[in-house]
C-alpha cells in the first residue's frame, strides 16, 4: 500500500520502484491510496533482459521463497553465469530500461522447451522496502495508441 493516490497523480499500472530496483505494479488507486502488486506476486510478470544486453525473458515469482524470483525463456545461446545482473527489458511499455531486477543465483536448463530457467536473488530486499516511487511513462498513450492502430489492421 503506498500513501500516494490519484489526488497525486498516481494510476493504476504504472510501475513502482525503490532505491534497489522494482518493487511492482499500482493496480489500484483511490484518492489519497494506491495497492501495488509486489513482483513477489504469482500473476506479476515483468519483461527482464541480462544486463550484458542478451537474452529476454519473463521474470515471475514461484511462490516460494521471497528472495527469489525466476526468470524464463532465456534461450540456451545466451551465455549465462552466476552473478550476472537481471534488468527490465527496453521493450516494456511500464518499467524504464535497465532498472535492477536481480542477480542470477542458478542456472538450470529447461529440457522441454530448449531453454534456460534462471533463479534470480532479488534486488529489492522485500522483507524491509520503506520506500517507493511510482512512475509514469510519459509515452504511454501513444504507445496504446499504436497498439490500437496495429490490432485494427
Amino acid at each position: 500500500m503506498l500513501h500516494r493516490g490519484s489526488a497525486e497523480g498516481v494510476a493504476p499500472n504504472m510501475a513502482v520502484v525503490g532505491m534497489d530496483g522494482i518493487i511492482g505494479t499500482v493496480v489500484h488507486v483511490s484518492e489519497n491510496m494506491s495497492l501495488v502488486m509486489s513482483l513477489l506476486n504469482r500473476q506479476s510478470k515483468v519483461i527482464a533482459t541480462l544486463k550484458k544486453g542478451s537474452g529476454l525473458g519473463e521474470v515471475s515469482w514461484d511462490g516460494k521463497d521471497p528472495r527469489y524470483l525466476v526468470l524464463t525463456k532465456i534461450p540456451k545461446t545466451v551465455v549465462v553465469k552466476k552473478g550476472d545482473t537481471v534488468v527490465s527489458s527496453p521493450y516494456s511499455d511500464k518499467f524504464p530500461p535497465g532498472l535492477p531486477i536481480g542477480t542470477v543465483y542458478k542456472v538450470e536448463q529447461d529440457q522441454e522447451t530448449n531453454t534456460y530457467i534462471l533463479l534470480v536473488k532479488t534486488a529489492v530486499d522485500f522483507y524491509n522496502v520503506q520506500h517507493a516511487y511510482a512512475v509514469k511513462n510519459l509515452l504511454q498513450e501513444e504507445m496504446n495508441e499504436l497498439k490500437r492502430k496495429i490490432i485494427k489492421e
